[in-house]
């Protein structure tokens, strides 16, 4: 149905969830969600059953949490990222790359 770890989390303790499809979140895969991922339903029980304070609603909406834990959303453009390079390599990178125009 559309529907992330993270949607169904949020969506459990938000007095306005959005409504599919406009509920899909970028977030990055980490232990909450590979925990859950083939486990919606099991979740979404938990869920019911733990409350909107339970734990798992909790450690996700609260941003000063783990990220191996929390929902840590990202933009469309993260699928692009490649790697991390230092500072001086993006300079030295657009420095090689204006001297070659």
């Amino acid at each position: 149905d559309g529907h992330t770890v993270f949607d169904t989390i949020a969506n459990s303790y938000s007095p306005a969830p959005w409504p599919p499809p406009y509920d899909s979140a970028g977030a990055l895969h980490n232990e909450t969600s590979q925990r859950w991922h083939h486990e919606l339903r099991e979740l979404e029980s938990k869920l019911r059953e733990q409350g909107p304070a339970g734990e798992l609603a909790t450690n996700c909406k609260n941003n000063g949490s783990n990220p191996a834990v929390t929902g840590v959303w990202m933009g469309e453009g993260v699928g692009g990222v490649k790697g991390i390079v230092s500072a001086g390599e993006v300079l030295a990178a657009a420095e090689r790359e204006a001297v070659e125009r």
